[in-house]
């Protein structure tokens, strides 16, 4: 997701290209959109759990090569990808109303909270995704992370991960 992202910043269309050929053969292998985060050669994937940011960004520059590129083709597939992390990688924030973005879409939700890391909140990825795909979910993922990192910088410098809890 993040190489895709660079590609498409440097407009660097061929790396684009060989990167999504590489992770579609590769690391597509669950049976939603979502990738496989964890490859390892002559193994292939060996934890097929997703990593939350590597699909948004890898979404987040398919939506972006439409535009870039002129490439279409993956349109439809990053509003899969999006519309999967709004449903299973998101879960209700403990503290309220709002919810939260999940690390990845299995084992982060515990009896008495949910767990997060900050730096998988990428407001502006989120709510360019929403808007682009017409997902108001994740446009209101992104207002939710938004204010949970605000929060988590008036207290000083976030933690990598963090427990979010009903009273915390």
């Amino acid at each position: 997701g993040y190489g895709l992202v660079l590609a498409l910043a440097h407009r660097d269309r061929e790396a684009f290209e060989r990167m999504e050929d590489w992770a579609q053969r590769n690391l597509c292998i669950r049976q939603d959109p979502l990738m496989g985060w964890l490859w390892r050669p002559g193994e292939g994937v060996v934890d097929w759990h997703n990593a939350t940011d590597g699909d948004l960004f890898r979404a987040w520059a398919l939506l972006g090569a439409a535009r870039v590129f002129g490439r279409t083709e993956g349109l439809e597939r990053a509003r899969d990808i999006a519309r999967h992390l709004a449903w299973i990688c998101s879960a209700p924030d403990p503290r309220g109303p709002g919810r939260l973005l999940l690390p990845g879409a299995e084992t982060y939700v515990t009896t008495n909270g949910i767990v997060v890391n900050p730096s998988y909140i990428m407001p502006r990825a989120l709510a360019e995704l929403g808007e682009g795909r017409d997902l108001p979910d994740l446009v209101a993922l992104a207002g939710d992370g938004t204010r949970l990192l605000r929060e988590l910088a008036a207290e000083g410098v976030p933690p990598d991960w963090l427990k979010v809890t009903p009273a915390a």
